[in-house]
């Protein structure tokens, strides 16, 4: 099914006028960009600012109020929010690469707006997405989280690729009932590839969703060993 669907918007896209990723109307010369039709922008379901990831609560320091988690959470909308999982779903299970393009542009957004908010310099951070383990790769053909990190087009922020490596294959998080599962499910998946480029640095560490927090925390906790400083961790949804 979801070969036939490929296929399909293939020959759209080729034999016909962009589409928009959601609704499927024709795009303005001015909408073909980023692939979203103007009824199908998504207003952010978030306050502009960082979250803790570990009580929820808004918080307006890196690591959060809950030092322990490593990281500041920020993700602009609810993985509920159907517009934005069925994007999430085009990009990672139907390989609509062209559906990072508005995910990633909308990110750049609310991500440099809740920087500006808590006067955190942006200058000072890389940018590393989570990793796949290589199988996962080699079966999905890409990786989704890359993906979003190259479509946040922030200059000043240089994007490493292959800094953080997966180097343990897990069942996907989302089949695991609890936190505690997920917890043990990821422990010790990810590695430093090169300790020089992470040491010092401020990290933003770029997922497409933070279900429970496990994933993000686990790859937060090995750039801290790889001698990392500060790390905003950054999804497109929350799924809390």
């Amino acid at each position: 099914m979801q070969t036939f669907s490929r296929i399909v918007r293939f020959l759209e896209a080729t034999l016909f006028p962009p589409l928009c990723l959601l609704c499927r109307a024709h795009l303005l010369a001015e909408e073909r960009t980023r692939w979203l039709c103007g009824t199908c922008t998504i207003p952010f379901d978030f306050p502009i600012g960082f979250f803790c990831p570990f009580c929820k609560k808004r918080s307006p320091t890196i690591p959060s109020c809950h030092p322990e988690t490593r990281f500041a959470g920020i993700a602009p909308w609810k993985y509920e929010n159907e517009k934005i999982r069925n994007l999430i779903h085009l990009l990672k299970y139907e390989g609509i690469k062209a559906a990072a393009i508005p995910l990633g542009e909308e990110l750049r957004s609310y991500l440099l707006k809740s920087a500006a908010l808590h006067g955190v310099p942006l200058s000072n951070f890389i940018i590393i997405p989570v990793p796949l383990h290589p199988r996962k790769l080699r079966k999905r053909g890409f990786n989704q989280s890359l993906l979003l990190a190259r479509s946040l087009r922030i200059p000043e922020m240089p994007l490493l690729e292959h800094a953080l490596v997966r180097i343990r294959p897990t069942p996907p998080q989302t089949a695991l009932g609890n936190r505690k599962a997920r917890t043990e499910n990821i422990y010790g998946s990810f590695a430093i590839s090169n300790e020089e480029a992470v040491r010092g640095k401020n990290i933003l560490l770029l997922d497409d969703v933070i279900t429970s927090g496990a994933t993000m925390r686990e790859a937060a906790m090995a750039l801290k060993k790889g001698g990392a400083k500060r790390i905003i961790g950054l999804a497109a949804a929350r799924a809390f």
